[in-house]
């Protein structure tokens, strides 16, 4: 394979002999369940085959999204978007895990109207959007530790986040409750995490027991559990290039891993013995190179679900080659990355505009990513 090309994932040796990936993506799919990866997740201008929907024309859906959801019970509400200015750039609605997490959840629940994804798409005025990383100094939502009856120390939700929560689920309601004192932080739910998809499952499964059982409140102690070992690990910067320690093999270097993922992936298969996983170093280290101290940069390898995928198949199947393969690949790509990002924004900077070449390079990652 030519190292130009994003990887391609092989399913033919994926461990799992009691089901068909494959099948069930394309069961889910005829009724607009499993969303597969939106190609149009960054602006972009020059396309003319947006879709909207009805009472929803603040929407615009990519084609390839359109394609997975068109045959839903809401296939009526499809039509043609307004055609656009040539430079109008144009974001895929379905490009938002929220706007994504909120069909799903309409699906599933045979909702009868768009009423959730109108809610979820449509924020009252005047209401801040998530800060995602970036601490930011207003008031937070805080969830109660039953064991302290105080609020879990370290973890604090914005209220456009705890909003979404409660449109998704409202057995969830109270759960977030608004602190009324203001406190320089970050959003511990921004979408951009790896830990977030673990904390919707969480919250899903709370709110489904809830329902289930006809409880006040959904048990949330799962929950406070994997939020109280979350916050004392250093969130993950994700493909942001620090000078920090990492997990890593000796044997590759280039497959860094930050404290949080290794939490996440290998270290229950460290725990269950797969040789592969326990060649990581169980503890933070440097990683060696020619900066200071005889030590480099580096950007934690384990985020997307993609390289995650790659990894847990490669450890079934103890195939250190095909790990070593696709780590380096990755790798190169995500240097080539922030080679280019480096040239455009130095262009930027001497006056050229260079939005087109930027949003190139960004898509082309996303790919790889």
């Amino acid at each position: 394979m030519s190292q130009s090309q994003p990887m391609q994932r092989n399913n033919s040796n994926r461990v799992s002999p009691n089901r068909n990936p494959a099948a069930a993506q394309r069961s889910s799919n005829a009724t607009g369940l499993c969303l597969a990866p939106c190609p149009r997740a960054t602006p972009m201008s020059g396309h003319h085959d947006w879709y909207t929907l009805k009472g929803l024309t603040h929407l615009d859906i990519c084609p390839s999204c359109m394609r997975q959801i068109a045959h839903s019970r809401f296939r009526e509400y499809f039509f043609p978007s307004q055609p656009k200015p040539a430079s109008h750039r144009t974001r895929c609605a379905f490009s938002n895990p929220w706007a994504r997490l909120a069909w799903t959840q309409m699906i599933k629940k045979h909702h009868d109207s768009l009423e959730m994804l109108y809610q979820m798409t449509r924020p009252p005025p005047g209401a801040r959007p998530c800060p995602g990383r970036t601490a930011t100094d207003q008031t937070w939502h805080r969830i109660i530790d039953p064991g302290t009856g105080s609020y879990l120390p370290r973890f604090h939700i914005c209220g456009s986040c705890a909003r979404n929560v409660r449109i998704l689920m409202p057995a969830h309601r109270d759960t977030f409750i608004p602190s009324t004192e203001p406190q320089a932080r970050a959003c511990d739910l921004v979408t951009s995490s790896p830990r977030f998809i673990r904390f919707i499952d969480l919250l899903d499964a709370a709110a489904t027991r809830a329902e289930a059982s006809h409880l006040p409140r959904p048990d949330t102690r799962e929950l406070l559990a994997y939020a109280r070992r979350k916050v004392t690990l250093r969130d993950c910067r994700r493909d942001r290039p620090v000078l920090s320690t990492w997990h890593y093999i000796a044997a590759l270097p280039e497959l860094s891993v930050c404290e949080d993922c290794y939490d996440e992936t290998i270290w229950p298969l460290v725990r269950a013995r797969y040789p592969i996983a326990r060649l990581f170093c169980p503890s933070l280290r440097l990683l060696p190179g020619d900066g200071p101290d005889h030590c480099r940069e580096a950007s934690c390898q384990m985020y997307s679900p993609r390289m995650r995928a790659w990894f847990r198949d490669a450890v079934a199947r103890d195939d250190f080659a095909t790990l070593r393969s696709v780590a380096l690949r990755r790798f190169e790509a995500e240097r080539r990355f922030h080679h280019r990002r480096e040239e455009l924004l130095e262009a930027e900077a001497r006056g050229y505009r260079v939005s087109d070449e930027m949003r190139k390079a960004v898509e082309e990652w996303e790919r790889w990513e």
